[in-house]
């Protein structure tokens, strides 16, 4: 099973359309047209009835916001995305990652939202991690400066699915100590990295995972491997075989890595009764 950073989904929109080379063989898409054949995937459903989701969870979740969409998607009105960050604010005893490849519209967004509500649903908090996806070099170029000019939450970054190699430049994930106000928190601080699993998945190198890992050590950047996908390094030889999303281990070590680990200990520590699919 590979790696799990999230304790629970929560899905207040559905569906999704391609926007880059990574959603090629998209996981969530795949999982839809499994489950759903009767509705397309690329059809982008509101769900208002799932806003009350966090107030029915027992505290301390780690909360996944939208894994089977983008939050941002150009036909989510901004109207609901603002319902969603209240919802989030109403329920502050969670932690909450985004990932968007649309960062593009959040300062509309930001222009959209009144001022107090910036100030009381979004900058006070706390327990909001926000991130991209960069799958290789060009859109780290493309997303990772507008993700560090967009004052949401603390900021992460998924490699993920790697499909080349991704130089992390120091100005990205070290921060910068500013006499006047300290340190500047306006730079990556959780990178996670994996492969692409799932028929078709394509083969990550090892030395494109290594090289994101030493530069978050380097910098002191929480690093988690959440999987190789589906093809690893074999033990004996090094070459690539293919594992179906069984290997987790890099160089023999498991990176398990993440600010808001303690939540996800909690939930091992004290599973539920019973598991099972969670899509909402």
């Amino acid at each position: 099973m590979a790696g799990k950073w999230w304790n629970e989904s929560w899905n207040p929109v559905t569906g999704c359309t391609a926007c880059s080379e990574g959603c090629a063989h998209c996981y969530a898409k795949a999982m839809h047209e499994r489950l759903f054949q009767s509705t397309k995937f690329e059809k982008i459903v509101l769900h208002p009835e799932r806003l009350d989701k966090p107030s029915r969870m027992k505290a301390g979740k780690v909360i996944f916001v939208d894994s089977m969409s983008d939050l941002f998607h150009e036909d989510v009105p901004f109207g609901f995305i603002q319902d969603v960050f209240r919802a989030m604010r109403n329920n502050y005893q969670h932690t909450y990652v985004i990932l968007t490849k649309r960062l593009n519209r959040v300062p509309d967004f930001l222009n959209f939202v009144s001022r107090d509500f910036y100030v009381h649903f979004i900058a006070e908090r706390e327990n909001i991690w926000f991130g991209t996806t960069v799958e290789n070099q060009d859109r780290a170029e493309e997303r990772i400066p507008l993700l560090l000019d967009t004052p949401i939450g603390h900021k992460l970054i998924s490699v993920e699915p790697m499909l080349g190699p991704v130089e992390l430049k120091p100005e990205w994930l070290v921060p910068k100590w500013d006499s006047q106000y300290g340190v500047n928190s306006a730079t990556i601080q959780s990178v996670i990295c994996g492969g692409e699993s799932g028929t078709g998945g394509r083969p990550m190198q090892p030395d494109w995972a290594r090289g994101v890992r030493d530069k978050c050590a380097a910098a002191g950047v929480p690093f988690y491997f959440k999987q190789w996908g589906e093809w690893a390094p074999d033990e004996l030889d090094g070459f690539l075989v293919r594992s179906r999303g069984k290997g987790r281990m890099l160089d023999g070590v498991e990176w398990n890595e993440l600010p808001w680990k303690k939540a996800i200990e909690t939930t091992i520590v004290n599973p539920p009764a019973t598991e099972q699919l969670e899509l909402i």
